[in-house]
């Protein structure tokens, strides 16, 4: 066991980071972060968070690639993290991310689609009209609801 410092940025990001590592026991391949080439991974099989490796990791010189096997559910000023060699069939992401040309990007205030997907439980639906149009949010495991959010898009330089 080692003790981590993380300043309150990389705390930050290392518990959002964290919220993409599987707890499912029959996923124990994924429930480790990775450290490898300066990016610091999870992935639960539904979704892949990724961030520069930081630097309360980088300072200890760490053999990559690493697994981040956490002792607790979540990172704070003085936290004790196991490390260990990541399993061989953790998912290469390299191999997942998306290669194909991009459709269209639109942006949006992270703090109004975080406060309007909190509003839904199970699977939505995002539907796009345009890149300069609002967006909608609506639920896709109940298709009779009328609850919706409207998400005005923000300019992508």
């Amino acid at each position: 066991m080692i003790t981590i410092k993380p300043n309150k940025e990389e705390t930050k990001l290392l518990n959002w980071l964290n919220k993409a590592r599987s707890t499912d026991p029959m996923r124990d391949t994924l429930s480790s972060i990775q450290v490898k080439n300066g990016v610091t991974v999870a992935v639960d099989g539904y979704r892949i968070h990724f961030i520069p490796t930081p630097d309360c990791l980088k300072e200890l010189n760490l053999a990559e690639p690493t697994a981040i096997k956490q002792v607790s559910k979540s990172l704070h000023a003085d936290t004790l993290v196991e490390f260990d060699t990541p399993p061989q069939n953790y998912p290469d992401i390299d191999q997942v991310m998306p290669r194909g040309k991009t459709c269209f990007t639109i942006g949006a205030d992270a703090k109004y689609l975080i406060d309007a997907l909190s509003g839904f439980s199970g699977k939505v639906v995002l539907t796009f009209y345009s890149t300069r149009e609002p967006f909608t949010v609506t639920s896709l495991d109940n298709k009779e609801s009328i609850q919706k959010a409207l998400i005005m898009p923000c300019i992508v330089d």
